[in-house]
């Protein structure tokens, strides 16, 4: 199927007959030809299994799959930590499985993530966390997933929610969700045009992971052997380097700086001289670091004892789980960061070479145990880093800024589809947008599901 196909021309907005209804309490407008039913009177709904007491999953290969919820992802389910259980625990729970003519919907914590399995994972049992939706009559096993995650479905799935703490879905509940059924040949052009639009996110999703391997094994390559051929090379207690390049421990790469504790009295002002940096702050940025939240005046630097770190400097977790996330960014400006991360400012060394490099590093070998996760100053200071010239530390960064650059570009691609794929969403799943007029071949991974 090509772009003109699915092109939002074709799916034209025709005008039709409307009808006034409601999904829940929610009124809405939609095609006089379309219904809203309940889960119940389409499909029957049950759930996953407990793994029985004694029983335990493992990373070890067998036939038999277990799915739990962290695997969902909207619309498809992620092999990367797939998890399996052994023959004698799959015989006590066999009956609770999954095929790929089912959806899955995530009824514990994280609710309402929903999607469909691949053939190869058909069979697999499935967690307590999570019904499946099967023997579905007059609705399409994708328009239905797709359904879920709209606002429609997402509005319905949270009507029914119960708890706070660990918010829960309830088997009785989820069969009263209400969903916008169209005529099946509908459904089919519907879940065509979302289903492209995910078969191009995936691409850009390949494309995006192949430069993020390249990147890493172009690091490695970098750090070790510079760029070009070395004349010559030394022996280090890291093995072979470029002859002009020197190897330091992180104490005389720069100085380590903590953060500072952050009283509650002096958070929630959004103007003053310095950022305040947590570690959350940092979620929103690639690389450098350039507002926070909350910020603070040079008064309350000084009255809290806060340490202000210079432009440039390397901040990381070092408290947590967000240590294992290997997390690294460089201040944009002058700031001040959270106790859970500390800094480090380079001397004779280019805060993007030192970024680069650390980014490569797993800080999980540095942890220091205990009731919570942490590194310390002395941990971090024996850490090894080769410092090449300058001249060559430029060399090195422009080749993975280049990099770099090149997967923040697909990732906005990435974004523009998704949020292509939002608005079809609300225009097909509402009826505003119809493809009953357009000449559309629906493909055999949507015919032969409904």
């Amino acid at each position: 199927m090509n772009d003109e196909q699915i092109s939002l021309s074709e799916a034209q907005n025709r005008v039709s007959e409307k009808s006034q209804t409601r999904v829940g309490p929610k009124a809405v407008t939609i095609p006089v030809e379309w219904e809203v039913t309940q889960l119940n009177q389409i499909a029957s709904v049950s759930g996953g299994k407990r793994l029985p007491k004694g029983h335990s999953y493992s990373s070890e290969k067998t036939d038999y799959p277990y799915i739990r919820v962290v695997d969902f992802e909207n619309e498809s389910i992620s092999t990367d930590d797939l998890k399996y259980i052994d023959e004698e625990t799959r015989k006590q729970i066999e009956r609770y499985t999954i095929s790929d003519e089912d959806v899955y919907i995530s009824i514990a914590g994280t609710l309402g993530v929903a999607g469909t399995i691949p053939e190869s994972l058909s069979g697999a049992n499935l967690t307590e966390n999570a019904a499946k939706i099967q023997e579905l009559n007059g609705i399409q096993r994708d328009y239905l997933s797709y359904y879920i995650h709209s606002k429609f479905g997402q509005d319905e799935v949270h009507r029914f929610t119960v708890g706070s703490t660990q918010p829960k879905l309830s088997l009785f509940r989820l069969r009263k969700l209400e969903v916008i059924r169209p005529p099946l040949p509908e459904q089919r052009k519907i879940a065509t045009v979302l289903y492209t639009v995910d078969r191009a996110i995936e691409k850009t999703d390949d494309v995006i992971n192949r430069l993020s391997r390249v990147q890493k094994s172009t690091l490695r390559n970098l750090f070790r052997n510079g760029v070009g051929e070395p004349s010559e090379t030394k022996t280090t207690p890291m093995g072979q380097f470029p002859k002009d390049w020197e190897l330091k421990t992180m104490e005389r790469v720069g100085s380590l700086i903590n953060g500072n504790a952050f009283p509650k009295e002096y958070q929630g002002n959004s103007e003053g001289k310095y950022p305040f940096v947590k570690v959350s702050d940092t979620n929103d940025y690639r690389r450098y670091v350039s507002g926070a939240k909350n910020y603070i005046s040079q008064d309350v630097a000084e009255k809290i004892g806060c340490n202000i770190h210079p432009e440039g400097t390397v901040i990381l977790p070092k408290r947590g789980v967000a240590i294992m996330t290997n997390k690294r960014r460089i201040l944009a400006q002058d700031s001040a960061i959270d106790n859970n991360q500390i800094g480090i400012v380079g001397e004779n060394v280019k805060p993007l070479f030192l970024y680069y490099y650390l980014s490569g590093v797993d800080m999980g070998r540095f942890v220091q145990e205990g009731a919570v996760k942490s590194l310390t100053k002395s941990l971090l200071s024996k850490i090894r880093v080769p410092v090449p010239p300058l001249e060559t530390q430029s060399k090195i960064v422009a080749i993975l800024e280049s990099i770099d650059e090149q997967i923040e570009a697909e990732k906005r691609i990435k974004t523009q589809q998704e949020c292509l794929k939002r608005g079809l969403m609300q225009d097909l799943l509402s009826g505003t947008v119809r493809t009953t007029d357009t000449n559309m071949e629906v493909p055999d991974e949507i015919t032969q599901h409904g």
